[in-house]
Parts: C-alpha cells; structure tokens; sequence
C-alpha cells in the first residue's frame, strides 16, 4: 500500500511520462494509458492515503468501495 510520499513519486514520475506519451501514442491509447496509470496510483493507496490521491489525481479506484460513498456527495 502506497503512503502520500509514494502517491507524490509516482504522479511526479507520471508527470515525466507524460509529455512523451501525447507525442508517441495516439490520443485514444494515451487517454487508456493514463485511465491505467491513474487506476495503479488510486488501487494502491493504503486507507490513509485514498483521500489525499483523490485530491491529488481527482481519481478514484473502481474496487476501493468509496465509489458509492462519493456519488453522495456528487462524486460520479
């Protein structure tokens, strides 16, 4: 499980990648490259830490169990 120091290297990492990745990649595969980047980031944040991922990326995990807890704040 990722701490909030680990959420910050990996979205700085990310933040390196992705310049090279719109350049290469068609839009449609970067948008799914990034969807899966995003979706590594947010699985693997330990309890502690899911609140300050989905402040830091805006992203939720689909299995974290909070998806339905968001939708009643507006969430998706």
């Amino acid at each position: 499980m990722s701490t909030h120091l680990e959420i910050d290297l990996m979205i700085a990492q990310l933040d390196e990648l992705l310049p090279a990745w719109a350049a290469f990649y068609p839009e449609q595969q970067f948008v799914c490259m990034l969807a899966e980047a995003l979706d590594y980031i947010a699985a693997s944040a330990d309890p502690e830490a899911r609140l300050y991922c989905v402040m830091r990326t805006g992203h939720l995990n689909v299995c974290s169990g909070e998806i339905p807890w968001a939708a009643r704040y507006g969430g998706r």
